[in-house]
């Protein structure tokens, strides 16, 4: 007849539990994509490359491979977080105080804006993950 071991568990508790483990998972690959692409970005500008998109897109793509699932909420926390790092990325390039260079961000040069605006966008598109 209908054996337990056999049936297709559905229940919600399960399946909100499983949720909970992606959202968990897709923040601690965001962290780690994220710190990975500050550490890619600084030791590229050391060498004389200006890569400020880099932290965005790690912590998106660090996110949308843990995660496993497809989420709103893990988009915009990688697009906080991506902004968030991407601004200390920036910043760390200027020998300024942090009010100084945010009273100073629309004097930047247009490449930091562009680059900036990319590395969080690919951050949320990341971030949202895949089926």
């Amino acid at each position: 007849m209908n054996d337990p071991s056999t049936t297709a568990d559905t229940s919600p508790v399960k399946s909100r539990s499983q949720g909970t483990a992606n959202i968990i998972r897709g923040i601690v690959g965001a962290i780690v994509g994220g710190g990975l692409g500050l550490l890619l970005f600084n030791l590229a500008y050391q060498q004389g490359y200006f890569m400020l998109a880099l932290p965005g897109a790690l912590t998106g793509l660090g996110c949308g491979m843990l995660s496993r699932t497809r989420s709103w909420l893990l988009s915009v926390i990688c697009l906080a977080l991506a902004i968030g790092l991407t601004t200390y990325a920036d910043w760390t390039c200027y020998d300024k105080t942090l009010a100084e260079f945010i009273k100073s961000v629309g004097n930047l040069p247009r490449v930091d804006h562009l680059m900036f605006v990319f590395g969080v966008l690919f951050a949320a598109w990341f971030g949202y993950g895949k089926k």
